[in-house]
């Protein structure tokens, strides 16, 4: 059989699915049910249609491009951000080129850039901190892309002087992605969104999945100038989401209010959960998204964490997704 031998060389983690019933903190998923009237709203909305007939595309980018305040032609839709940001890869990133992300960063970059046999170059965390003098010393005449998260995933935190990233990029015709999958969560954050107006070699990703809570929807969009947008359209699938996910779309955004409280009560969850934490003698890195990362492993056995270790630190830490639910909050400051 014929295929391409370089992918012996990547290796999948599976991700671990928790047994039903669970508490689930350990993947950034809104954790209490919607209100019933939003739920009751779409599915009052939902037509026989939109699951026999092919999804309207159109409709869905002209219903966001409102939301989002960009012209349509400068978005890029997909079933999750990561759909866009593996078009992106493979618009501007060849055999032999090289990528520029952090180390650590969101697994898939690096997966993206061995696919398509790409130089990964990961550059450490520095201060405990995206280093991004590194990031723009380590961008050369082969570098196509630089793909950085704001606010830093898996960290959480938040990059200020990504604009100096991009116009170093910029000097030597590379183009940058940046991944807002938590921008929500983060105030101190000027969005990136509409800087496309001001970089030709820009695109930044946003996600439903984090602060809209709709991680099983698969919805995500890029914003980015006209050609880059074109050149994406050249990649991306047929139909990248489905009628349900259109009109679940349309239903989060003509309620964005409910995704602004839901993110105020986890923020406001997380700063309680720190500070009862660190009178409990635990330390506590606090990420400018929807989690913590603690000293404090042992937890309910009704709740479901993630383990991981921190780029300066090789103890146990659990990464701590912020619950908005009372009975759940209860639960872990126990």
């Amino acid at each position: 059989m014929r295929y391409q031998k370089h992918l012996n060389d990547i290796e999948r983690v599976k991700g671990v699915y928790p047994e039903p019933g669970l508490i689930r903190l350990a993947s950034a998923e809104r954790d209490e049910p919607y209100p019933k009237r939003l739920w009751e709203i779409f599915i009052d909305n939902l037509q026989e249609t939109d699951v026999r007939y092919y999804p309207d595309f159109d409709y869905a980018v002209k219903e966001l491009s409102k939301h989002v305040q960009v012209p349509p032609q400068c978005l890029t839709i997909g079933h999750g951000s990561d759909s866009v940001i593996k078009n992106v890869f493979e618009c501007f990133v060849s055999e032999g080129s090289k990528v520029v992300t952090t180390d650590p960063c969101f697994l898939m970059y690096k997966i993206y850039g061995q696919i398509r046999k790409a130089e990964v170059c990961a550059v450490p965390y520095s201060d405990k901190r995206v280093d991004v003098p590194g990031i723009i010393d380590a961008i050369d005449d082969n570098t196509t892309l630089v793909v950085v998260s704001n606010p830093s995933s898996p960290i959480g935190d938040p990059i200020l002087d990504v604009e100096n990233i991009i116009r170093a990029a910029a000097r030597k015709n590379c183009m940058v992605l940046v991944d807002e999958a938590y921008a929500e969560f983060c105030r101190l954050l000027p969005s990136m969104i509409h800087k496309y107006k001001d970089y030709g070699n820009v695109i930044v990703t946003r996600t439903f999945s984090k602060a809209a809570g709709s991680a099983g929807m698969r919805f995500g969009y890029g914003v980015s100038g006209r050609a880059v947008t074109n050149l994406l359209a050249k990649v991306k699938s047929i139909y990248e989401i489905t009628g349900p996910t259109i009109e679940w779309m349309r239903v989060i955004i003509n309620n964005w209010d409910l995704v602004e409280e839901y993110v105020a009560q986890v923020t406001r969850n997380k700063y309680h959960i720190i500070e009862q934490y660190e009178k409990q003698g635990y330390e506590v890195h606090n990420g400018h998204c929807n989690w913590i990362h603690t000293t404090k492993t042992d937890f309910d056995k009704s709740i479901h964490t993630k383990r991981c270790t921190l780029p300066w630190d090789d103890r146990q830490w659990t990464r701590l997704c912020i619950p908005s639910d009372e009975k759940t909050m209860e639960l872990i400051l126990r």
